[in-house]
């Protein structure tokens, strides 16, 4: 009989009655509660103990593949080797492409230098011929648009995805476009060209209930919050809509009332919902007074709010996006990843737009090919695909490593505590194990595209990524 033992990346919370157990694997994904009454032999595994016979093996087979690994195993090893995979891939082409970095609005907020500037007919045609160049190699291509309000120039978002759309068809390259937008210029019509060019989902930001987000998301000092609200009800009929609550020290004590807001409009019926804290990064944030910057949350004290956020957008209907995403890379270290400005220049993070020390390049008639051109730029370029998270001894040793790989990798190379970068599961898992748990016990269903968990408690269940 080939021998079992616990991967350390499992954990476990058994109940107080001893009778049920609710165990959740890092490294796998999968997310578990069973019955311990009627799986004894599972009871003594996590209690240290082993398997006695080949049949107690495959009757709790879904156990032993989710949360064991042969003795001896290294599961930091496995790890290494899927991390550094996915990093020097290089048949997946993941573009974050930034239409312009002028805004419709005036966020203080804003981590990026504004310029005026708009893509032009240059660049676009070198964004194509970067994916002509690439296409026979790849399996998987995106593009992400983004800005400053890449709304702007929605001509160039319209021509360049459904050109991309149709050569990965033809060309059998799986396919996917999203964008970050305000949303305050995604009317009906706008929403019908986009859809039809191949872009499949939209994320929008809310500031806090009408009140707080026209003071802070305003369009020179005009409302935004009700039209942005009829925009991406619209547009629900075209996209998936991710809708992202920027939590402030000014807003964190009225969240309810914006989801109540929300809920009235309808907006619970399709949108999934996730709460992240405001902190400083990026370029423009040098520019933030002290004001603005004591406005911002430190992520280490956002944690213990969050799932109150969650619950209670559950409670109104909402569905939650939530953390338990395995192998979810940041595309910045990975080998096809590329953040290409309106100008031309080429980043490997969109924290470093309008930085041209970071830049790796600029797009040019050969696509990537032209890049870099630079001892500094090679640098810039290595620096990222040679990023590692396994050699901080204290991250080597963290049983949230392989969802979290060291935190925001901009964040650690800058030295920003761990304390604020640190992934939530490290140190809350009961609590989220809690939330998910009695979540599904009410009802809920969790988004699959977002690799979480749609199931019901059973006396064994689980879910891979």
């Amino acid at each position: 009989m080939i021998d079992y033992e616990l991967d350390k990346y499992s954990q476990f919370r058994i109940s107080p009655d001893g009778s049920s157990a609710r165990g959740f694997n890092y490294r796998t994904g999968a997310l578990a509660q069973f019955d311990l009454l009627q799986n004894p032999s599972v009871r003594r595994v996590i209690d240290g103990g082993a398997f006695e016979n080949e049949r107690e093996v495959v009757e709790a087979l879904d156990f032993v593949m989710n949360f064991m690994v042969v003795a001896g195993a290294d599961s930091t090893a496995l790890v290494k080797d899927l991390y550094k995979g996915i990093q020097s891939a290089t048949d997946d082409l993941n573009l974050t492409v930034l239409t312009t970095l002028a805004c419709n609005f005036s966020c203080y907020y804003c981590y990026e230098k504004r310029e005026p500037g708009r893509m032009g007919g240059q660049v676009r045609s070198r964004v194509l011929e970067l994916l002509e160049t690439r296409l026979p190699n790849l399996t998987r291509a995106s593009i992400n648009w983004y800005g400053g309000e890449p709304l702007l120039v929605k001509d160039a978002i319209v021509d360049i995805t459904a050109h991309v759309r149709d050569q990965c068809n033809a060309a059998g390259v799986a396919f996917r476009s999203k964008m970050i937008s305000n949303c305050y210029l995604l009317d009906r019509g706008v929403a019908q060209d986009l859809s039809r060019a191949g872009v499949d989902e939209v994320q929008v930001s809310f500031d806090g209930p009408m009140e707080i987000h026209d003071i802070i998301r305003h369009q020179s000092g005009k409302p935004t919050f009700n039209r942005i609200v009829e925009n991406i009800v619209n547009a629900s009929e075209f996209f998936k809509i991710i809708i992202r609550v920027n939590i402030s020290e000014r807003n964190s004590e009225r969240i309810d009332e914006l989801l109540d807001q929300l809920a009235s409009a309808g907006v619970a019926d399709f949108a999934i919902i996730y709460f992240a804290n405001l902190h400083a990064n990026g370029v423009g944030c040098s520019d933030m007074s002290e004001p603005e910057l004591n406005d911002m949350i430190k992520t280490s004290k956002f944690v213990s709010q969050s799932l109150e956020y969650k619950r209670s957008a559950l409670r109104k209907g909402f569905k939650v996006r939530t953390p338990l995403a395995t192998t979810n890379i940041c595309s910045a270290v990975v080998e096809g990843g590329f953040v290409i400005e309106p100008t031309g220049a080429v980043q490997k993070c969109y924290l470093d737009v309008g930085s041209s020390a970071e830049s790796i390049g600029k797009i040019g008639s050969k696509g990537l090919a032209a890049i870099p051109i630079s001892t500094i730029q090679k640098y810039n370029r290595r620096k990222w695909t040679s990023f590692s998270p396994f050699e901080d001894p204290e991250c080597l040793a963290c049983v949230a490593l392989p969802i979290c790989y060291s935190g925001c990798p901009w964040e650690a190379m800058r030295g920003r505590p761990k304390a604020d970068r640190c992934h939530p599961l490290r140190s809350e898992l009961s609590q989220y194990l809690n939330f998910f748990f009695d979540s599904l016990d009410s009802g809920a269903e969790f988004d699959p595209v977002m690799k979480t968990l749609q199931m019901r408690s059973s006396s064994f269940a689980s879910a891979t990524n």
